[in-house]
């Protein structure tokens, strides 16, 4: 658990420094052109287009009047991708249980990716209840693997209704959540057959009385606590499970208070994540009342991959093996295996720490919003990043760049280096 919670951390600090970071298609042209000795053309805005753009315009206000908080409002950067808008579904599914209500407004699955909105209304004087959502998606006798990649509001390992972290009001009216086929958009080929997804939330209430934490583990960049300042840390949730007390962090969440109830570990490594949280949760503390439940089916969106397999060799003597790019309607995923050649010791966090990934699409827009490293048991570093898209490429251009350079490349029109300009990797799709 301690190694998740320092992922999240490293993820939440990366995403803080690298998120805004876009690529208008100003830049992207004049990276293209640096890039491949190509001459810039000049684009034309006729008549018709600003007709055009008015009447989307029109469509995407009407979508939110009429369905709640939209798709499109909650990623209006994908308002012009004709083919992502075309799958948006309307769903408004609505559930009324005993702490709160709930409605899911609309749907997309662009092959990779299901984004669904969604409003929650707790109930007045109700008591708080801690909520573990599941969402699974079907390809006919398959179970897909799903990771919520993002959301303001819900989280893989659970969230509060209503919110109970301290001096923080999450708007509960405007939910947005971004789910990924996590293993499977590797092999995951979409076909003609349509896809079950199904969304429902565990309702876990309690009891006993609800504490917080004085102190929170250090963050990144913090003073590093000894294992003794760890051993204590924890030990408050032990002493006040043993009291029949719930403690908080100071953001509220749940894990450590779950880590210190009584189970086996070797359990973690058997159960998916929030099972387990929840395995641990229910054992005294919390009780399941309810059980929120929605569902629909979806057809997904054509996905690329690379043409070919990629690899190539950073200027510290790191090898990167793009082990899958796969480009949908309004992401690329990217999966890098990391290693170091010659070398018996295994690669650490802190070995990548100075350089990230520039990417680039030929004919799109692409957006940097997630990325988060994990060590394998072989010795080697994953990577793991998700850009936004707002329209179809059959290119990517790839830069490795000095972490501390990566906003200059971004913003200085895509202009590159010759150094870095050497390092360009480019990708065809198909």
């Amino acid at each position: 658990m301690k190694d998740k919670r320092l992922e999240q951390q490293i993820q939440h600090s990366l995403n803080a420094e690298l998120s805004g970071l876009n690529t208008t298609s100003w830049q992207r042209d004049q990276f293209f052109e640096n890039a491949t000795g190509g001459t810039k053309v000049k684009k034309k805005i006729s008549v018709v287009a600003v007709l055009i753009a008015a009447l989307m315009l029109i469509t995407i206000t009407a979508f939110a009047l009429t369905n709640g908080f939209g798709i499109l409002e909650y990623h209006p950067d994908q308002s012009a991708n004709q083919a992502y808008v075309d799958s948006i579904m309307a769903l408004n599914q609505t559930w009324d249980g005993k702490y709160f209500s709930a409605t899911i407004h609309e749907a997309v699955f662009d092959g990779m990716k299901m984004t669904f909105t969604m409003s929650i209304i707790p109930k007045e004087n109700a008591d708080p209840v801690f909520i573990i959502p599941r969402i699974t998606a079907t390809h006919g006798d398959k179970e897909l693997h799903t990771f919520i990649t993002h959301s303001s509001v819900i989280m893989d390992d659970g969230f509060w209704i209503p919110c109970m972290e301290p001096d923080v009001a999450y708007d509960f009216d405007n939910i947005g959540v971004d789910v990924i086929l996590s293993d499977d958009s590797v092999t995951f080929n979409p076909t003609d057959d349509q896809i079950k997804w199904e969304i429902s939330f565990d309702v876990l209430h309690t009891d006993w009385p609800i504490d917080y934490t004085a102190q929170d583990e250090p963050m990144i960049g913090e003073p590093e606590w000894t294992d003794s300042d760890y051993e204590n840390y924890e030990s408050q949730f032990v002493k006040a499970y043993e009291e029949k007390r719930v403690l908080l962090n100071q953001i509220a969440m749940l894990s450590p208070f779950a880590a210190a109830v009584p189970h086996d570990p070797s359990m973690e490594d058997e159960m998916e994540y929030p099972d387990y949280i929840e395995m641990l949760l229910t054992q005294d503390a919390f009780v399941i009342e309810e059980k929120a439940t929605f569902s629909f089916v979806a057809d997904p969106l054509p996905v690329k991959h690379a043409k070919q397999p990629v690899s190539f060799e950073m200027p510290d003597g790191l090898l990167v093996h793009v082990e899958n790019i796969s480009v949908s309607a309004d992401q690329i995923g990217m999966k890098l295996r990391i290693t170091k050649p010659g070398s018996d010791q295994p690669l650490r966090l802190e070995d990548w720490q100075n350089w990230t990934i520039a990417v680039f699409a030929q004919g799109a827009e692409t957006k940097y919003p997630e990325v988060n490293y994990s060590p394998d048991d072989d010795g080697s570093l994953h990577y793991n990043a998700y850009w936004t898209i707002t329209g179809e490429t059959d290119q990517l251009i790839l830069i490795p760049v000095e972490a501390e350079l990566y906003s200059d490349v971004i913003k200085n029109q895509g202009a590159v280096t010759e150094e870095q300009q050497a390092r360009t990797i480019r990708i065809d799709l198909e």
